[in-house]
């Protein structure tokens, strides 16, 4: 390829095409030809710009967008999808047999045809276990509310799903609301809140409502239905409600 003191028009530097073309300058472009390369070896990455409209007769003073490669470990190569998007659709990469990635538009409102995503106005023949809502790791999957500014105790965490060694524990109600570490089996289901949250520290017991109610370290296999200020701390414990009991 020219170098840009060889050869300049308009600012453009030019090979008329052919097959295996290399550009290694500042700047180059080929307008045809087959298997083209953008390479340097001054450790920068080349890129491949698109100009907006001007008649300046200069590059100077026009805007462009580009694409530039990466430092990569392998050889990707894109294949651009077969159409045009519809309004509000996204582009998703699915990759296939290295180094192929096949390029698509998915709507995140419903119009496209993929299931490979949670759509906000719901999905269709996803059918479990296979398509699921959650992790794949250990850690806790949360649903929050109006996740900004201070906690209220009605807002930002309203429900949490979390691993147990054998059985697992769901912790709903209050941002505040608490359960202790390693349980299986605990829940709290709703209730709580800054003040006064409800508590539960042994396994395979339940607090479903209510606040400041407490099922401490001795209280498995126990339940406070609601009211406030209650405590249990024996296994196999039931309190209905009321107060301070």
């Amino acid at each position: 390829m020219r170098n840009r003191e060889a050869l300049q028009l308009n600012g453009s530097f030019l090979d008329r095409g052919g097959d295996s073309n290399t550009t290694n300058g500042n700047y180059g472009t080929v307008p045809g030809g087959y298997q083209n390369h953008a390479l340097g070896i001054d450790n920068a990455a080349r890129a491949l710009r698109f100009y907006s409209p001007n008649n300046s007769g200069t590059y100077a003073s026009a805007h462009f967008s580009s694409f530039q490669a990466r430092m990569q470990t392998a050889n990707i190569v894109y294949t651009l999808p077969t159409s045009m998007p519809l309004a509000g659709e996204v582009l998703t990469a699915t990759p296939g047999t290295a180094p192929n990635v096949l390029l698509s538009w998915d709507s995140v409102t419903g119009a496209g045809s993929s299931a490979n995503f949670w759509k906000i106005t719901g999905n269709s023949a996803v059918p479990p276990p296979t398509n699921y809502l959650g992790t794949q790791d250990n850690a806790a999957f949360e649903i929050h509310v109006l996740d900004t500014g201070a906690a209220t105790g009605g807002d930002k965490r309203v429900m949490q799903y979390s691993q147990g060694p054998t059985s697992p524990n769901i912790l709903g109600g209050s941002s505040a609301n608490q359960l202790g570490t390693a349980l299986s089996g605990a829940g709290i289901l709703s209730g709580g809140s800054l003040a006064a949250p409800n508590i539960e520290r042994d396994s395979f017991a339940a607090i479903m409502g209510g606040n400041g109610n407490i099922i401490d370290t001795a209280g498995a296999f126990s339940s406070i239905a609601g009211g406030r200020h209650n405590y249990v701390n024996g296994p196999f414990s039931v309190i209905a409600g009321g107060e301070s009991n």
